[in-house]
């Protein structure tokens, strides 16, 4: 919540698209700014999600390598991955445009598939993903939308 609240979110590039499964975001544009965070782990979810509906197209979950591991970055499912239920990747989110809400996912480049190097992005931010990869589809903006179902 924190993160969306100052903009952290605004403008970071999807660097990793692994096609019919997940888009991944999450390093902020500016170096300086990622080496705050970075040390700031983001603790796991109380109540994970077990059911059918968890991980499901357009929602967002945070990025791990196992437990308490979590940190700034997140991934969009380009499809249902209810799998990931059970291996703890909760679901904090869904992604939403005005324009066109259930399609939005479709319009993520996978051109460079997960060719960007995490650790340059964190070294160098946008700047060696623009050099590098200039068509990288990215956020412009995250914000907070209450969902009553």
């Amino acid at each position: 919540h924190k993160l969306m609240e100052i903009g952290f979110y605004d403008n970071c590039k999807f660097f990793r698209v692994v096609p019919n499964f997940v888009a991944q975001f999450g390093i902020h544009a500016n170096p300086d700014v990622q080496r705050i965070w970075d040390n700031r782990p983001i603790p796991d979810e109380t109540n994970p999600v077990e059911d059918r509906h968890g991980n499901s197209r357009g929602t967002i979950s945070f990025a791990m390598s196992g437990k308490d591991s979590r940190t700034t970055q997140l991934f969009i499912n380009l499809k249902k991955n209810t799998f990931l239920n059970k291996l703890g990747f909760t679901p904090i989110g869904k992604i939403w445009d005005q324009n066109d809400m259930e399609n939005v996912v479709d319009y993520i480049n996978a051109e460079y598939g997960e060719k960007p190097v995490a650790g340059q992005i964190r070294y160098r931010g946008n700047w060696y993903l623009d050099d590098t990869f200039p068509n990288l589809s990215y956020i412009k903006s995250v914000t907070e939308k209450e969902v009553t179902e």
